[in-house]
């Protein structure tokens, strides 16, 4: 006789739902083979001067701010904007790395075993927001296992640097927690309790301001009490005191294409909010691969269009789970409202994690409905597919995700390693033909000081061209080179814009800095309205300067060589700068 497996299932997954926590950290332990990696370079060289990295562990570009930047103007490109700036005010976030360089400078694994304990803490929140909320311990459960599962979070976990991501996370979620003991259970305290952690969260990483639309959705669905709006107050007052001191500090973002400040730029920011909620939503409902969206021209265009038949199908699916049960709603409304952040910066999966609160919630209330008795094969049929998304796919693809970091660490060490060093080129500028990136060179210089090579690294690293595209580089006199695009101009992906906002170039444009005359030859201005991106641009290298002495070198298959000019007149190929 055969027994039905079902009562069995049911069983184990009612043992299994206090352990949810758990499983979540014991798919990121392969995290603990990582090592300090691309961002955690720059905090592993001010971690002997602790007031350096609880105040400016963030302060990554911007000579002219009140804190000393990690990527000096020197080592930055030609095309950077005067005045850009990234000073991200995140002093709870760099406290915790500031114990990790104080207690365990020397132990990598101890680190990531912190971001690790930070992650399981976070899940173990979220549980028991679900359940305070719903009342059901199962429900609860698999929201919480779909939340600790989700591969978007893997690069939260397992880099160093972002681990401020979890931690903001873990705030906002206990500030909600809070909240709803306040306003459902009478609990007094929370009144003060949870706008004080919604502080700390927002100290934790600014991305968390992203959780008033989470208390806007509870006040407007949930929450039944006498005046019950002014229970947004405390939050708004914390909120705007924190932008306040943000903008009095020097904070911000400035000048950037990659990261928008919503004062100072607030139309580029709502435009980018428009066209980036929709992928970020569909990433968050399905299984996110936002990442390699910045790299790809136009594919933030095809990402939306793809994106709006997908949420709506899912939210046309939920209509009537809507309808019916409030905390589904409140859920669902909340994970759209908190994409109001959503421009901020190019779309990560790295900055999911607070759309995640409503997202795995609404989509663990769906799985069941759908599969419900009597629904039709088509609902059970996508049904089936968000269980293969979230508790299938992403758990196999979460403790391969939470290596990422030390992938595209190892791939950057590769393509520096053979950058000059030594007492030699002290006083040198290096000029790198070609680049692959923007985001591997700005770690040239934090690496060499890692290993231990900081004293004889050159003075300034500059590239003049960073991208896939192949080149023509034509030497035009003695010391000019030209640089001609095959494929793609400057620029032309969001990831290459981190330095640069307006990307309005024109022909006979220059630009000056200590050792180079860069001049625009030809744009291409058919890329998108408002925007021209230089195709040909040629350098006036000045040798007869003081101290602008030069090392040339260009990308090869094996990395950065010595590269020698072509006759003057003649031209040379460049093949395309890949980091595979």
């Amino acid at each position: 006789m055969r027994t039905n497996p079902r009562p069995r299932l049911a069983q184990l997954w009612l043992r299994a739902q206090p352990w949810v926590p758990v499983i979540a950290m014991l798919v990121c332990l392969p995290a603990l083979v990582n090592g300090i990696e691309l961002d955690d370079l720059f905090h592993a060289a001010r971690a002997d001067d602790p007031l350096a990295l609880s105040t400016s562990a963030f302060t990554f570009f911007g000579e002219h701010g009140p804190r000393t930047p990690f990527v000096p103007d020197g080592d930055l490109p030609w095309w950077s904007e005067p005045g850009v700036k990234l000073d991200l005010m995140r002093p709870v976030a760099a406290l915790t790395h500031l114990l990790d360089y104080s207690a365990w400078p020397r132990l990598p694994w101890l680190m990531h075993l912190h971001s690790i304990l930070w992650y399981g803490l976070l899940v173990f929140l979220v549980q028991r927001l679900y359940h305070a909320l719903t009342g059901d311990p199962a429900r609860a459960a698999l929201a919480a296992l779909i939340f600790g599962l989700s591969q978007a979070h893997a690069m939260d976990v397992g880099w160093l640097s972002a681990r401020n991501a979890i931690i903001g996370a873990t705030f906002v979620t206990a500030a909600l927690h809070l909240h709803h003991r306040w306003r459902a259970q009478g609990f007094v305290p929370g009144a003060v309790l949870a706008p004080l952690t919604f502080a700390v969260a927002l100290l934790s990483n600014e991305g968390t301001v992203a959780a008033g639309g989470y208390l806007l959705a509870y006040t407007l669905v949930l929450d039944r009490g006498r005046r019950r709006f002014w229970s947004l107050a405390p939050y708004a007052v914390v909120a705007i005191a924190w932008r306040v001191a943000f903008e009095l500090l020097g904070y911000g973002a400035d000048h950037s294409g990659m990261y928008l400040d919503p004062t100072s730029d607030s139309a580029n920011y709502a435009a980018r909010t428009v066209t980036q909620a929709a992928p970020m939503l569909a990433a968050r409902l399905g299984l996110a691969v936002l990442d390699p969206l910045a790299s790809i021209p136009g594919a933030d265009l095809v990402a939306f269009v793809t994106a709006i038949p997908f949420v709506g199908l899912l939210w046309w699916l939920a209509r009537e789970r809507l309808r019916v049960d409030f905390i589904t709603r409140m859920w669902g409304l909340g994970l759209l409202l908190s994409c109001f952040t959503a421009g901020t910066s190019v779309p990560t999966d790295r900055g999911l994690v607070i759309l995640s609160l409503g997202g795995c919630a609404f989509v663990a209330d769906l799985i069941p409905w759908l599969r419900r008795e009597g629904e039709s094969r088509a609902h059970r049929f996508v049904a089936g597919g968000l269980v293969a998304l979230h508790l299938v796919i992403s758990p196999v693809l979460m403790p391969l995700r939470v290596r990422s970091s030390a992938w595209v660490h190892g791939l950057a060490e590769r393509a520096l390693a053979k950058l000059p060093r030594g007492p030699e080129v002290v006083d040198h500028t290096v000029v790198l033909v070609n680049a692959p990136s923007d985001l591997v060179m700005i770690y040239a210089r934090a690496l060499a000081v890692h290993r231990g090579e900081g004293e004889v690294f050159p003075a300034r690293v500059r590239w003049l061209y960073a991208g896939p595209s192949a080149l023509t580089a034509t030497r035009i006199g003695p010391n000019t080179i030209e640089l001609r695009t095959e494929d793609r101009p400057w620029l032309a992906a969001p990831l290459d814009r981190m330095f640069r906002r307006d990307l309005r170039f024109h022909e006979g444009q220059t630009f000056e800095s200590a050792c180079i005359t860069t001049e625009i030859v030809a744009v291409d201005a058919g890329v998108a309205p408002g925007i021209a991106l230089p195709t040909a641009v040629r350098f006036s290298l000045h040798d007869e300067r003081p101290g602008c002495t030069f090392t040339i070198m260009a990308w090869t298959s094996d990395g950065f060589a010595p590269w020698a000019l072509p006759e003057i007149g003649q031209s040379q190929r460049l093949e395309p700068a890949v980091l595979m």
